[in-house]
């Protein structure tokens, strides 16, 4: 969000496919730390399934998808 915010759309995707992957392929207790990050970043959703949405959506609306 913070290179979102700053407008660097290469950097914002790189985090949110770094964010998505670690919720997807990381051990559980860093997917645990990226569920955490989201609610404390206000994401609606904080089970995996919501948060992945809401990461992909961002990516998606960064990269011009």
């Amino acid at each position: 969000l913070i290179s979102e915010g700053r407008g660097v759309r290469p950097d914002a995707v790189a985090a949110y496919n770094k964010a998505m992957s670690l919720i997807i392929n990381g051990s559980p207790i860093q997917a645990e730390m990226v569920l955490d990050e989201a609610q404390s970043l206000g994401f609606q959703g904080t089970d995996a399934t919501a948060v992945i949405k809401r990461l992909d959506d961002l990516r998606k609306r960064m990269s011009g998808e």
